[in-house]
C-alpha cells in the first residue's frame, strides 16, 4: 500500500471510537492527549462523559466525523463499521485488521508546534513506536522556541528576499544552524549569513 501522511485539525470535527478493550483505551488516551473531541461507543466501563453505551449505528455518522476508529470488535462487527464508513467516504481504521482500514494510526511525537508521525502502513505498529522513541532523543530541547523564531523570520524574509528559491535556501540554512545550536540565531548571525 502506498500512503500519504496527512495531519488533521482535530478542532474541526469529532472523532468516533467504537469497540472495547486495551486497544480502544490506548486510542482513546492518544486522541484525548491530542485534544480530539470524541464520542465513544463501548460496553466497557469508562469514566468518560462522551461514552455512549452500545454499538455505533448508521445514524451516528450523519454529522460526518473526521474519522472512525474501531478496536476490540468481532470480525463481523468490524466489517459492518468498515462498510458504513466507506459507503459515506468517512476514513476508518479497524485495529489489527489492515484490510479494513482506509488509514493507519502513526506513532506520534509532539513537541510544541512540531508533530512527527511514524507509520508502517499497518505492517508492524510497534516498530513505528520504537523508531519514534529513537527520533525523540534527537530533537533539540528548544525546538518550539526555534520554530516560533523561524515563523517570524520567514515572514520577515518574504519582504527582504523576493526570490522564493533564494529565500528557501537561506531559511533552510538558518533552521539547520538553529537546530544544531539548539537556539534561535542572533541578529548578528543572520546578517553574517545573509551578507557573507
Amino acid at each position: 500500500m502506498k500512503s500519504f501522511p496527512l495531519y488533521l485539525d482535530l478542532e474541526k470535527g469529532t472523532v468516533l471510537l467504537t469497540g472495547s478493550g486495551y486497544l480502544l483505551r490506548q486510542r482513546l488516551g492518544k486522541l484525548r492527549a491530542l485534544g480530539a473531541e470524541l464520542r465513544v461507543f463501548t460496553e466497557d466501563d469508562l469514566p468518560e462523559e462522551t461514552v455512549i453505551r452500545g454499538h455505533m449505528t448508521e445514524a451516528d455518522l450523519e454529522d460526518r466525523p473526521l474519522f472512525v476508529a474501531a478496536a476490540g470488535l468481532s470480525e463481523q462487527e468490524s466489517r459492518r463499521v468498515f462498510a458504513l464508513c466507506t459507503a459515506r467516504g468517512i476514513p476508518v481504521n479497524v485495529a489489527d485488521m489492515p484490510k479494513l482500514c482506509t488509514f493507519y494510526f502513526p506513532a506520534v511525537l509532539q513537541r510544541g508546534a512540531l508533530t512527527v508521525a511514524v507509520g508502517t502502513n499497518g505492517v508492524y505498529p510497534a516498530a513505528a513506536a520504537l523508531i519514534r522513541d529513537r527520533l525523540e532523543d534527537r530533537i533539540p530541547d528548544r525546538t518550539e522556541e526555534i520554530l516560533l523564531w523561524a515563523q517570524t523570520l520567514r515572514l520577515r524574509l518574504r519582504e527582504e528576499i523576493p526570490d522564493a528559491k533564494l529565500r528557501s535556501t537561506f531559511l533552510r540554512q538558518f533552521m539547520a544552524a538553529a537546530l544544531e545550536q539548539n537556539r534561535p540565531l542572533t541578529e548578528e548571525e543572520l546578517q553574517n549569513h545573509l551578507y557573507a
